[in-house]
């Protein structure tokens, strides 16, 4: 695509060129991402014994939800936010106490995830 502003000529089909190369690439960047942390979610839950019938790590899932964003879910359970931020009992009187899965996860494939974007732009 060439772009005229005022009398400067700017041509770029270069940087088109690396965009369209790039763009892939990103994508699987994302993908990889994604099933990273559902991963490390479920060996979170595992690890600290979160479950009673295995639904919360049976229901971890990662899709795509636009083309740059993907979600990692605990899909179709009311429940799995209570676990991981924690939560009072109405009328009981009693703390659940946060027995965090998501946020590890996270926080472990940052790392991961901030090297591979790097290694994609050099």
């Amino acid at each position: 695509m060439t772009t005229i502003v005022a009398s400067i000529h700017l041509d770029t089909r270069e940087l088109d060129r690396i965009t369209k190369e790039l763009r892939p690439r990103a994508q699987k960047i994302l993908k990889a991402g994604a099933f990273a942390v559902e991963a490390k979610a479920k060996a979170v839950i595992q690890a600290k014994h979160i479950w009673d019938t295995g639904a919360l790590h049976a229901s971890i899932t990662p899709r795509q939800v636009a083309e740059w964003t993907w979600w990692v879910e605990d899909a179709n359970l009311d429940y799995g936010l209570f676990i991981e931020l924690g939560h009072d009992t109405r009328g009981h009187g009693r703390h659940i106490a946060a027995r965090p899965f998501m946020t590890p996860a996270v926080e472990w494939a940052r790392p991961h995830f901030d090297e591979s974007w790097k290694e994609l732009f050099e």
